[in-house]
């Protein structure tokens, strides 16, 4: 288990760089990733077989609507994957899923919503709880701390289920788990309901640890970047862009907006990119 925030350059080298060391050891290795939706493994599947390419691949899996992260985070990683051969696994519940139970709780899911996540969902400890709690209060659109753990823990026990059904269908492989330090700091969250299914060697690395301070036993490593390193800058439109049946309009614009500037309004279509027919984000 490999923790990250998300958006740090440094973590996700990091991360490579541990793939890289790994894989010259153990090649029967397998990359669990947070950031990819279970409904969409055939579309990894196809990319890491070369059958499609990387355009026609977020495309499918849907990534700039559903995650949304600066996908040069991460395209190292997929890119040595590709080259090796190494299956990804598409570790997370569908976003749908997950909203509802964010919004109403598990008891807010019909029966066959259900049962796409696992039967058994196991509380928080205490200190996961603890920690849960005062990442909920950083987010103002959330009003119900149990639904809000509803959804984390949804997430943790989908992410360790994907995991241990694939270690049990390829017994000889190892598993590299790429998820937010959320889910993996002091082995709570994921690394403790893969243990409950399936007992055996794991560790937990958090990037980076210098971020923590001192904070003991929060991962079996901490992988400290002196000196983070930042993607080139590229151009933006400073847009908010919303999908509405097979057309994105602009719904907003930051701040010194380019776009505004150069005379776009609110309510514009975005119609082609680059000669490129655009029909949703």
């Amino acid at each position: 288990f490999i923790g990250e925030v998300h958006d740090s350059v440094a973590h996700h080298q990091n991360q490579l760089q541990i793939l890289q060391s790994l894989y010259a050891h153990y090649p029967n290795l397998a990359i669990g990733v947070e950031y990819f939706q279970q409904p969409f493994q055939q579309h990894l599947d196809d990319y890491i077989a070369g059958r499609i390419g990387e355009k026609e691949m977020l495309r499918r899996t849907e990534y700039y609507k559903r995650w949304k992260v600066d996908y040069r985070m991460v395209r190292p990683i997929f890119e040595f994957a590709r080259e090796n051969r190494i299956p990804i696994l598409a570790l997370n519940v569908s976003e749908e899923i997950h909203k509802k139970v964010y919004k109403g709780g598990l008891k807010s899911l019909t029966p066959e919503e259900r049962a796409e996540i696992p039967a058994d969902i196991q509380p928080a400890n205490s200190s996961y709880t603890s920690r849960l709690q005062a990442i909920f209060d950083t987010h103002p659109q959330a009003n119900n701390f149990g639904n809000f753990v509803d959804g984390v823990l949804s997430w943790d026990e989908a992410m360790a289920d994907t995991t241990v059904r694939y270690l049990n269908k390829h017994p000889q492989s190892k598993v590299v788990v790429l998820a937010g330090l959320v889910h993996i700091l002091y082995g709570d969250g994921i690394p403790e309901r893969v243990n409950r299914r399936l007992a055996g060697n794991q560790s937990v690395i958090a990037v980076n640890g210098a971020d923590y301070g001192n904070f003991s036993n929060i991962a079996d490593y901490a992988l400290v970047t002196q000196s983070p390193e930042k993607l080139a800058n590229t151009g933006k439109l400073g847009v908010t862009l919303t999908d509405n049946q097979d057309s994105v309009h602009i719904s907003e614009f930051a701040t010194s907006s380019p776009a505004e500037i150069a005379g776009l309004r609110l309510g514009d279509r975005i119609i082609s990119l680059d000669g490129e027919q655009v029909a949703s984000v």
